[in-house]
């Protein structure tokens, strides 16, 4: 049975060719530090069940189909804050060629035949790494991965 992990982990796998990045880190292997930029760090976020229809467990023909949309980050840590325009241009390269891996995929996506569709969104984004006056801006950006799965 397909799990939501694997399909976490299908989706980081995918990435792990994405141009310019050096690491990309499941679920499960987020450290509290950012070993190393550019980085993406790719996690679940929310799910919703049988969004196909109001009828619980039937999403076509009668064919016994459960529908699901999960919705997936991906954290894109660019580089360590430091110059706005330098900022940015880490940005947007990371974003063209993150959207560029996206586009690139044909059925099975993520090489996961259940994966029936998705679409994305992408948006500029300063993350932290660490807590209080220690804490370390990164610019980078998040994308939202949503897969319709049956």
């Amino acid at each position: 049975m397909l799990t939501y992990a694997d399909i976490i982990k299908a989706v980081a796998t995918s990435m792990t060719t994405t141009t310019g990045v050096k690491r990309v880190q499941a679920y499960d292997e987020i450290t509290e530090s950012i070993p190393e930029w550019p980085l993406l760090q790719v996690y679940a976020e929310s799910g919703e069940v049988d969004t196909g229809n109001d009828e619980t467990d039937r999403s076509s023909f009668g064919a016994g189909v459960r529908q699901t949309e999960m919705v997936i980050r991906v954290d894109v840590y660019s580089r360590r804050r430091s110059n706005i325009g330098e900022d940015l241009k880490a940005q947007m390269d990371l974003i063209d060629a993150i959207d560029a891996k996206f586009v690139q995929q044909v059925k099975p996506f993520f090489g996961l035949e259940n994966i029936q569709a998705f679409r994305w969104k992408w948006e500029r984004a300063t993350l932290l790494s660490g807590k209080g006056d220690g804490a370390t801006e990164f610019a980078g950006c998040r994308f939202t991965l949503t897969l319709v799965i049956y």
